[in-house]
């Protein structure tokens, strides 16, 4: 009696599954990942607070996929974004991004920083 191995591309899927079912905790028959509900998106993981060139405060609140930016009293809402060795969030507007322990935002339409410098700081 033999035992029929799967192929390479079911083998492939199933090690996708188990590797999706260990990060998210759930996977679709389809072998992809559930959507977040609403509430899953917009829990807070993280909130950071920085002081930026200037003495201009911004607070960053984390959620899985977007982060909330508040600065100078605008609120904006960014996108992760994958961008190498840095943590980077967009809208088309504003950029956050953290390289290391410097951040800054910049104006996403005209390419200029309009906070530069940005170190964390105690709450």
């Amino acid at each position: 009696m033999s035992i029929a191995q799967p192929s390479h591309a079911s083998g492939t899927a199933l090690l996708l599954a188990t590797l999706l079912l260990s990060v998210t905790g759930t996977v679709w028959a389809s072998g992809g990942p559930t959507p977040m509900s609403a509430a899953e998106q917009n829990r807070v993981i993280g909130r950071s607070s920085y002081r930026c060139k200037g003495g201009i405060r911004v607070v960053v609140t984390q959620m899985p996929n977007t982060a909330r930016v508040d600065f100078a009293g605008r609120t904006q809402l960014l996108n992760l974004m994958p961008e190498g060795s840095a943590v980077a969030y967009q809208n088309g507007t504003f950029g956050w991004s953290t390289q290391g322990k410097v951040s800054s935002l910049k104006n996403m339409q005209s390419g200029t920083p309009t906070l530069t410098d940005c170190v964390a700081i105690g709450d």
